[in-house]
């Protein structure tokens, strides 16, 4: 009786070697097929870079598998057990499915045919020692990967502001102005991640995989990778089980691979612990504040004047249900009067208003403070600037005089390898003086154009948002006889509200 044969072929790697492994395997079974007269060849199923260890991603096999029930083919031949599966479970459970199906397997180095009745013995033996080399690949390539990226190897593809090829890393320069900007607003403006999100999306600005929607997950994503600074952490997910290949987050799991200063940092160190601290502050904040309404954006922000303590919200019913108000905390203190929560955002909206009316006078007051600032600023930096270049310069011209001193043998050799390490150790720090000066003038000047920017924002909102009153508000300080004043940040207006008491129990602003 003459068998249809089904060919199975498998490459782990997708290289030269492999791919002739492939083309010759594939060979020897048209010619093994030829000469058994019993046979006659139905297809041949070939995956390329594949691992043997799992079977969802070999889209051959799958296929194979797939004709085998519907009848195709009546006997398989493949190399041996591991090219068809390096797991013990897998070459066990298909050999019995295919058994089922009436189909046999016939592994030719082994000397395995499943139609024989001690095959599945023989099988489960052949993929245990299979599995097992699996294991020990898995352990020898990790190895490999762990010292090579002790020695620096990034690992890993290209991201927003860097580029990564061959292992090694590269600022990219259109993607890091994108890194800076979503770093600035969000430390020195106090946006939100959701608000830097909509921000670059109206900006029509696309997303590193070329997407044009931003979400906040991404911006965090940017603002917790250490990459940016400069510094390198691999090995941030492993993978547990080398048969199913997938991955999962290392939390302390397995030791992970940091180097700190490994390649030119888009944002200052200074910048990037900012940034952290922040992000440590604002998750801190939303678990206090989860689920709850905008009552909460006042919380520590409403003083009581007379003993110094909060006011903390409470809910009231009323005619037309509830409402929320605000208390002093201290039970003891002679302010007992309630702000409502409803008149506080009045108060904020009123204030608002005002600002746009004063627009142009308050934009050109804050600007002119901020252009003394920096006058101020760099003042100090150049002289400071000015007097290490000139200790440098006159520390260069003793070094020419002990080289001349010793080439004419005015002093010993000693007393000139003393004094060269002297002035090398004093030229050295004067630049690193000069390097952090120039750092720490960049950083103070971006920070004074941000505020700047942080200004123009809160003069040109139109409509009160959480984000507003939780960022932009400073202080709403409680006077004893009813008098609330409103301060927001970085601002010089202070805005006065007084409460008037029509009843016991109402009363207006």
């Amino acid at each position: 009786m003459i068998m249809l044969a089904a060919v199975y072929c498998r490459v782990s790697t997708e290289k030269d070697d492999q791919i002739n492994s492939l083309e010759s395997q594939m060979s020897y079974f048209l010619n093994y097929i030829e000469n058994c007269p019993d046979l006659t060849l139905f297809q041949i199923y070939a995956d390329k870079g594949i691992s043997g260890t799992a079977v969802k991603n070999r889209t051959r096999f799958i296929q194979m598998m797939e004709d085998a029930e519907k009848g195709l083919f009546q006997v398989i031949i493949t190399k041996e057990v591991s090219r068809f599966s390096r797991n013990i479970l897998d070459a066990v459970s298909y050999s019995r499915k295919l058994r089922n199906l009436g189909v046999s397997i016939r592994f030719m180095n082994d000397g395995i045919d499943t139609s024989q009745p001690d095959a599945e013995l023989r099988l489960s033996i052949m993929a245990s020692l299979a599995q097992e080399e699996s294991r020990k690949t898995s352990d020898r390539v990790k190895w490999g990967q762990t010292r090579r990226m002790e020695k620096g190897v990034v690992f890993g593809t290209s991201m927003l502001g860097y580029d990564v090829k061959k292992g090694k890393i590269a600022v990219n320069t259109d993607g890091a102005e994108i890194v800076k900007n979503i770093f600035n607003k969000y430390v020195f403006l106090h946006m939100s991640a959701s608000e830097i999100a909509k921000e670059l999306q109206n900006e029509g600005i696309k997303t590193y995989t070329g997407k044009e929607k931003w979400t906040p997950s991404v911006i965090i994503k940017v603002l917790k990778n250490e990459k940016y600074c400069g510094d390198l952490r691999q090995k941030k997910t492993f993978t547990p089980d080398y048969l199913t290949h997938k991955k999962k987050t290392n939390k302390c799991n397995e030791k992970t691979v940091f180097i700190k200063d490994h390649h030119a940092p888009i944002i200052s160190r200074d910048l990037w612990e900012a940034a952290q601290q922040e992000l440590c502050s604002r998750s801190h904040v939303k678990k206090q504040d989860s689920g709850r309404s905008n009552k909460f954006y006042f919380s520590g922000k409403i003083i009581c004047t007379n003993c110094g303590c909060p006011f903390s919200a409470r809910k009231k019913k009323g005619k037309d249900g509830y409402y929320t108000v605000w208390k002093c905390l201290n039970n003891q203190c002679h302010v007992r009067y309630q702000i409502r929560n409803d008149s506080l955002m009045y108060m904020t909206a009123y204030s608002y208003s005002l600002l746009n009316i004063q627009n142009e006078k308050l934009t050109e007051h804050i600007h002119s403070l901020m252009n003394m600032a920096e006058i101020q600023l760099t003042g100090t930096s150049t002289t400071s600037l000015k007097q290490k270049k000139s200790e440098i310069e006159e520390l260069k011209i003793k070094k020419l005089n002990i080289i001349d001193a010793y080439a004419t043998r005015k002093i010993s050799e000693d007393e000139f390898m003393a004094l060269k390490s002297k002035y090398d150790s004093l030229i050295i720090h004067h630049n690193n003086e000069i390097e952090n000066l120039q750092k720490t003038q960049s950083v103070k000047k971006l920070k004074n154009t941000t505020i700047k920017k942080y200004i123009d924002k809160i003069i040109n909102y139109n409509n009160i948002t959480k984000s507003i009153i939780y960022n932009c508000i400073e202080k709403v300080h409680a006077y004893e006889n009813g008098i609330v004043k409103l301060k927001f940040c970085h601002l010089p207006q202070v805005f006065e509200f007084e409460i008037y008491f029509k009843k016991s129990k109402q009363y207006t602003t």
